[in-house]
């Protein structure tokens, strides 16, 4: 299938599922609710047309670890609309895509040039693969008490000093709308031989609205993390993970696999098919959404390493070795290997005062926190 036979009226794994549905097979395989007849209460409370097509890969329907039909035709149509060389389909979230880009350009001991300002999943891949933060911590707007984009100057000098790095990521934007001169980093990283990847868990819109900013292909980005569920209509945790033309998409598949379930959502898989056609007093602010870091050792390393519980206002001067976060947007107050200071455990405390949702201690009052011991 060529770009000229591509037809973006069509929905193959959609039309597949239809098919599939009238011929009302007799399933002796998964899923055990049995097309909704083992669980009725499931049915009543979703409906028969859509327990109807929970169904496990087989054939007529292809399998997304490995996709030759359905769900390929799916993938090289989605390419297309988004203007990219591949394009993947992903159950896991927005998160299983930002892992994947880290994943397939990171291994231990690789640096990383990046926004502090970053989801958690991101540094949650660095948890993983080993890989080292170099941060671009980006300017506030303290009228507004938000984090803007990456300079493109600062983006510069951390390249100029981190010559070793592998890959510059961006917020495409960021959980505020912000965004960055994205076509110049994207030029900057390779004049030096480095990947730039996009998160744009927020930015499905850059694709297909008018007089929006740049897009992560149209900028000429390697990789880009489209959360489709956010803004473009499908499914809660239906993503899309979109490469350029300098990755080797077969290696992405495989670092995909790695992670991604053998068992994807035909439901969330149709749901991307088809939607691939549709002031305030500032006064008590916080005033940035984290403290600028200061990194002692790799997230993998504090992650893994001999911890101990401290009284979370007794735990300033020690390295902490777990997240801390409001959430959303979910970006890290605090990320393993990070140096907890008394500018920081005031924000956590000024955050919990103001009734914000925190997340990722083990103790989930965050009273305590696990530091390096």
């Amino acid at each position: 299938m060529n770009s000229e036979t591509l037809d973006q009226n069509r929905a193959p794994i959609y039309e597949a599922l239809k098919t599939f549905r009238d011929m009302r097979i007799v399933p002796f395989d998964v899923p055990g609710h049995k097309h909704g007849r083992g669980n009725p209460e499931l049915t009543e409370f979703l409906g028969k047309s859509c327990v109807s097509i929970d169904v496990n890969s087989m054939k007529p329907l292809d399998n997304l670890c490995h996709p030759v039909s359905v769900i390929h035709e799916a993938e090289l149509l989605a390419a297309d609309a988004f203007g990219a060389a591949h394009a993947f389909l992903m159950v896991g979230g927005t998160t299983s895509s930002v892992q994947s880009m880290v994943l397939s350009t990171c291994k231990r001991g690789d640096k990383i040039i990046l926004p502090r300002n970053v989801h958690r999943s991101i540094i949650n891949a660095l948890v993983i693969c080993g890989a080292i933060p170099v941060y671009v911590n980006p300017e506030v707007d303290t009228r507004l008490g938000i984090s803007l984009g990456m300079q493109k100057e600062q983006v510069a000098k951390a390249i100029s000093e981190h010559p070793d790095a592998v890959a510059v990521l961006v917020n495409n934007p960021t959980y505020y709308g912000i965004c960055s001169d994205l076509r110049t980093i994207v030029k900057m990283a390779h004049d030096v031989g480095m990947y730039c990847l996009a998160d744009e868990a927020h930015g499905t819109h850059f694709y297909f609205g008018d007089n929006m900013p740049v897009s992560a292909m149209a900028a000429g980005a390697d990789m880009a993390a489209v959360s489709m569920h956010k803004s473009g209509g499908s499914l809660t945790q239906s993503s899309l993970l979109l490469t350029g033309e300098r990755v080797n998409a077969g290696h992405v598949r495989q670092i995909i696999n790695l992670t991604q379930t053998t068992s994807g959502s035909y439901l969330l898989m149709s749901s991307l098919d088809i939607r691939r056609r549709y002031q305030k007093d500032p006064n008590g602010l916080l005033s940035q959404e984290y403290i600028d870091p200061m990194v002692i050792t790799s997230p993998q390393e504090a992650f893994y390493s001999k911890k101990k519980s401290l009284p979370i206002m007794g735990s300033a001067g020690y390295v902490c070795s777990e997240f801390v976060m409001c959430y959303p947007p979910g970006i890290p107050i605090l990320a393993p290997g990070e140096r907890i200071t008394k500018e920081i455990l005031d924000y956590i405390a000024f955050a919990k005062a103001k009734g914000c949702s925190m997340t990722g201690p083990e103790d989930p009052s965050i009273e305590h926190l696990n530091v390096l011991a």
